[in-house]
């Protein structure tokens, strides 16, 4: 009896060194697997994934990631099919968190097969509708099949820490604006983009998308071609046609505040002020851009009217918006002089 109780013994025991010894080479094999999912990479071979001919065991990395959809991302590079398969072979290994659903719904985005995408994407964000991935994915699925309701549903309730997440309100956005007509009103999408504008004043981007979605890309780049060529005759100090072109292009968009302000600056310089405080006002009065510069415009056009505390009252607003030069200009003009 005994000898039997030290044979089963040393059965586990082996047992358990061999599912150890397994275990421990199967993470080491993950380390650089997790690292390029981590940085969103696939610079590893199918050949070097191949290298591994442990068993998987255990089926899933140390934050629940299932090995074979670890393997399957890189198939899809080299085998599509073999890619697939392992993906949806990798969900029974943990169905709960949906990274092989949202896996194969990029994968059938990027194969036009919507439907598909649609399906697999709704699933993974079912699961985890806070991973900022599976979010990106259903927008995506979303939009391709024109399912707007849903989409806005879906950014309206955002999780509070990816409430202010940059590159999903412009993913948002531009999905949006993309399947605009161009004189169709859209009042959510109007509210959206104000919005949009208000929290990232600096990204410039969101005032493109302001501006597509009202006069269309065609009219954007007509404006935007008027104002480089404006641009050019202002470094070249041709500042008379500088101020024609800058001109046409407020005639063709009248959504991008620094049109307006170049129109103010090229004033300023060739002194005609009334205008120089005329188009800097458009600028703080229409558009909530706290840069600080049409504050500076407007002071100084004003002193140099002889409006001088109307002007200091401008550049100290331009110098509290940490405009460059205000304080320059404060000292200058704003600070009483002791005789």
């Amino acid at each position: 009896m005994r000898p039997t109780i030290i044979s089963i013994y040393f059965v586990v025991l082996l047992f358990s060194l061999v599912v150890s010894f397994l275990t421990y080479k199967n993470f080491q094999f993950q380390i650089p697997l997790v690292y390029e999912l981590n940085k969103n990479d696939l610079k590893l071979g199918v050949d070097q994934i191949n290298e591994f001919t442990f068993p998987f065991l255990p089926t899933i990395t140390a934050t629940g990631v299932p090995m074979k959809a670890l393997k399957g991302r890189y198939y899809l590079k080299e085998d599509k099919y073999h890619g697939v398969t392992l993906l949806k072979e990798s969900i029974k290994d943990n169905p709960h968190i949906g990274f092989s659903e949202a896996n194969l719904a990029l994968f059938y985005l990027n194969a036009d097969r919507k439907d598909s995408a649609l399906y697999y994407s709704k699933i993974a964000y079912e699961k985890l509708p806070q991973n900022k991935f599976h979010i990106q994915v259903y927008f995506e699925s979303l939009h391709q099949n024109k399912i707007y309701t849903t989409s806005d549903s879906v950014f309206n309730n955002l999780p509070s820490f990816l409430k202010k997440d940059e590159f999903l309100w412009k993913l948002y956005l531009t999905r949006r604006v993309q399947n605009k007509k161009l004189e169709e009103k859209d009042s959510i999408l109007t509210q959206k983009i104000d919005e949009a504008i208000k929290l990232f004043p600096s990204n410039y981007e969101f005032i493109l998308i302001n501006k597509i979605s009202k006069i269309g890309l065609e009219k954007v780049n007509e404006a935007k071609e008027l104002f480089t060529t404006g641009n050019e005759y202002f470094k070249n100090q041709e500042f008379e046609k500088a101020k024609e072109y800058f001109e046409k292009t407020v005639t063709i968009d009248t959504y991008d505040f620094s049109y307006f302000e170049s129109i103010a600056g090229v004033n300023y310089v060739l002194k005609d002020y009334e205008q120089a405080i005329k188009y800097s006002s458009i600028v703080i009065d229409s558009f909530d851009i706290p840069n600080g510069k049409s504050h500076y415009i407007k002071g100084l056009s004003l002193i140099q009217l002889g409006k001088k505390s109307e002007g200091c009252t401008y550049l100290n607003r331009s110098d509290q918006m940490n405009y460059p030069n205000a304080k320059f200009q404060i000292k200058k003009y704003c600070t009483p002089q002791i005789k």
